[in-house]
């Protein structure tokens, strides 16, 4: 078995506390946007989504500016950049986005405020 390192212990354990805060996140964005019955709708297909089946998956959050190191991760906590689509679209948006115009479309839009400087949760 091999042996972890003490610097790579705190990243491990930095890590794992970001993915409990972004998780914590993931489960208010539901709660601000289900309506009275429980649900949300998918943002691509306007599906209804059941918090009791749905909201603590976590594949049915999907960062429109994708939150990688090389992409843009100042913008994964932001709301404005998560939104809750069935766990088919997020993996299609992943493999073709052109399949998945609305969610293209909102991208634009995230990008221009990006570009201006403006894309933060007010």
């Amino acid at each position: 078995m091999k042996k972890i390192s003490e610097k790579q212990k705190e990243r491990n354990k930095i890590k794992a506390g970001e993915t409990e805060t972004l998780h914590q996140l993931f489960r208010n964005i539901w709660d601000e946007r289900e309506d009275e019955e429980g649900y949300c709708y998918c943002f691509e297909t306007g599906r209804a989504m059941h918090g009791s089946i749905y909201r603590s998956s976590t594949t049915c959050y999907d960062h429109v500016l994708e939150k990688s190191e090389s992409a843009y991760p100042q913008y994964k906590f932001t709301k404005k950049n998560i939104i809750i689509v069935m766990p088919n679209v997020h993996q299609q948006k992943g493999k073709n986005i052109d399949k998945t115009p609305k969610i293209k479309e909102y991208r634009q839009i995230l990008l221009s405020l990006h570009k201006e400087g403006k894309l933060n949760d007010e």
